[in-house]
């Protein structure tokens, strides 16, 4: 038997298995190899055999044409949605992010509202290491107002650039209470809650406790795991993936409202506002519906 190890060297009437099935040809019954191609690179050998001898494959009839359309509709159709894809799945992308990220928030927001809980919004003079609480509200899940106040900063006066964002002007707080004067009652209505829902907790967290400090008042007595951020729930709902951070990008609750089709009454950027939206976008997302696997 004849063993070749450059492949110009083989003739062309002797090929491997995989050669002849390019050709449309299959070995005839008995039939062996003649010669032998041995890859000196991958050091491994491949049989040879004859073209002459070989037979054309058989040809598939309608029924087994039809039964092989059938296995490949069923291997590339999502068992969740049943949309028909261009390649073998089991589950397509769109229902794995349904379970892993979808079902989660929603199942979190039906937790919040079986809660006793209400919903909080601030407008701050800014967003550093200084900014302070110039407009407070917290409703329940009623859409009760339990606190809506202006607020007098410490500072006397609200930067330009804040007052373009929420429109509260310094002559809007001139005659408003400071915070030592609503900081009882805001403590006490954090505690009663087991939950308090904020689109951007940490930042809202980081004004009460900044604003508190200013006047040297006692802390609220509750851990920040209280407060629950509605902000990184939804950017999980919505999936648009930042790979920066490598994680869910954060959205505007003016997206968020928009996403949903949540009806508001008021413009957003003022406390009272933004808190309403917060608790329609919870309720929103608790309706949703969990695909059945």
């Amino acid at each position: 038997m004849n063993v070749y190890k450059v492949w110009d060297e083989v003739p062309d009437n002797i090929k491997t298995k995989t050669q002849l099935a390019k050709q449309g040809l299959r070995l005839a019954k008995g039939q062996k190899s003649i010669a032998a191609f041995h890859s000196v690179y991958y050091k491994k050998s491949y049989k040879l055999y004859s073209v002459e001898e070989s037979v054309p494959k058989r040809q598939p009839t309608e029924a087994q044409l039809a039964a092989l359309e059938k296995n490949r509709l069923k291997a590339q159709t999502c068992r969740i949605c049943q949309k028909v894809y261009d390649r073998p799945l089991k589950i397509c992308w769109r229902c794995q992010h349904h379970f892993n990220h979808e079902v989660p928030v929603i199942n979190w927001a039906k937790q919040v509202l079986e809660q006793d809980c209400v919903f909080l919004d601030t407008e701050t003079t800014g967003l550093g290491y200084n900014a302070e609480i110039v407009e407070i509200a917290i409703i329940d899940k009623q859409e009760e107002v339990r606190l809506k106040t202006l607020i007098r900063p410490k500072c006397r006066w609200i930067p330009n650039e804040a007052q373009a964002i929420h429109g509260i002007t310094n002559q809007l707080v001139a005659d408003a209470p400071k915070w030592p004067e609503i900081h009882e009652k805001v403590t006490q209505i954090l505690q009663a809650a087991e939950v308090v829902v904020v689109y951007n907790a940490d930042f809202d967290w980081q004004m009460l406790e900044q604003t508190r400090r200013k006047y040297k008042l006692p802390g609220f007595g509750i851990s920040p795991l209280k407060f629950h951020c509605a902000m990184s729930q939804f950017a999980r709902y919505y999936g648009e993936w930042n790979y920066y951070y490598h994680n869910w990008k954060w959205q505007t609750l003016g997206v968020a409202v928009d996403y949903l089709d949540i009806e508001l009454e008021d413009a957003a950027h003022r406390a009272l506002a933004d808190s309403i939206a917060t608790r329609r976008l919870v309720e929103a997302l608790s309706a949703k519906k969990c695909k059945i696997r």
